[in-house]
């Protein structure tokens, strides 16, 4: 399979041109052993990437996002989620 190369050389200060207004801009994930009980895992704040690793590093029986703000929109979008 032929793989496309795209170049990409943007200064590491050099402002964002478009985000999209139903993009997760602040999120928190929350655990639960029992599924009543929620305790906060972990919070990202003023993400700028489709794509977010977040190791958390803790066993639960449960597991669950709540996006708090986007870039716009009232709707956030999230397509998938990979627990391992």
């Amino acid at each position: 399979m032929h793989r496309k190369c795209t170049l990409c050389n943007v200064a590491l200060n050099t402002p964002f041109v478009h985000l999209p207004e139903t993009l997760v801009k602040d999120l928190r994930v929350e655990i639960s052993e029992d599924g009543e009980t929620w305790t906060e895992a972990a919070r990202l704040t003023d993400i700028k990437r489709r794509v977010v690793y977040l190791p958390v590093n803790k066993t639960a029986k449960a597991v669950r996002i709540v996006p708090e703000t986007s870039y716009g929109k009232e709707t956030i979008k999230i397509f998938t989620l990979d627990v391992r």
